[in-house]
């Protein structure tokens, strides 16, 4: 969630407490009470599309990142080896294909990553017979060959779960589009029928329903920044009520 959406699911799940703390008194009023079991329920799907969103591409991008870590390592050890290699065959050529530094794979795109250990493993795989003695064998190219492979799946797997979070994202605003009209819209009203019947009531729900600021911005004068959102004033004649009064 953004500072705004977490805000109001603060906002929600206070006033979901409240109707939680009253629900007996709920209970009389049966359009208050659907309205109420909606809004729970809502509240509920919204934490877990919330779970689903914060996650969803946190494992694969740890996964990823831990991949080309390793392709990096072994890229450097081979280049490493084919400059030195360079070096004292005076090949100018190899010197400058493998002239390479840890900020120079960190730092570069993830498709140029691979396209410079592919031109490291063909280089490697021309001098093979060379590198033994600068301690590069068989057995390194074809680990090399596995970590680009692994980092290529990765990375495939990383945008198939950034694609799943920006689902659950769009879900996630649906779901909190539809509870915040269940409140205005349903509960808001038939709360203001309640100011008269139960004031203790009336009053926990409309300190819950204020937005407090709870991450985010900095004071202003040294007090909180809370933002109020009103109920809307509508009026629904409830039968139950009328007659108690």
């Amino acid at each position: 969630m953004n500072i705004r959406e977490f805000n109001k699911m603060n906002m929600f799940t206070s006033v979901n407490s409240v109707l939680q703390l009253f629900k007996d008194r709920i209970s009389n009023i049966p359009a208050l009470s659907d309205a109420t079991g909606r809004f729970n329920e809502k509240l509920a799907q919204i934490a877990g599309r919330d779970a689903q969103y914060t996650t969803a591409a946190a494992g694969a991008t740890a996964s990823k990142n831990n991949a080309a870590e390793a392709l990096i390592d072994l890229t450097l050890r081979v280049a490493n080896a084919l400059f030195v290699l360079g070096n004292n065959t005076h090949n100018e050529q190899l010197k400058a294909e493998c002239r390479l530094t840890p900020s120079d794979l960190i730092y570069t795109r993830e498709l140029a990553l691979i396209k410079i250990q592919r031109r490291v493993t063909e280089l490697a795989k021309q001098y093979a017979t060379e590198l033994v003695a600068y301690g590069i064998a068989d057995a390194d190219l074809a680990s090399l060959a596995v970590a680009v492979e692994s980092f290529r799946k990765s990375r495939e797997e990383q945008q198939q779960r950034l694609t799943e979070s920006r689902s659950a994202r769009g879900l996630l605003y649906e779901d909190m589009t539809v509870a915040d009209g269940i409140i205005k819209n349903e509960i808001d009203p038939l709360m203001k029928l309640m100011k008269d019947v139960d004031a203790g009531f009336y009053n926990q729900y409309q300190a819950a329903r204020v937005i407090k600021d709870l991450r985010g911005r900095a004071p202003k004068n040294g007090k909180p920044e809370v933002t109020p959102e009103p109920p809307a004033p509508v009026n629904v004649p409830v039968p139950e009520l009328a007659a108690a009064a």
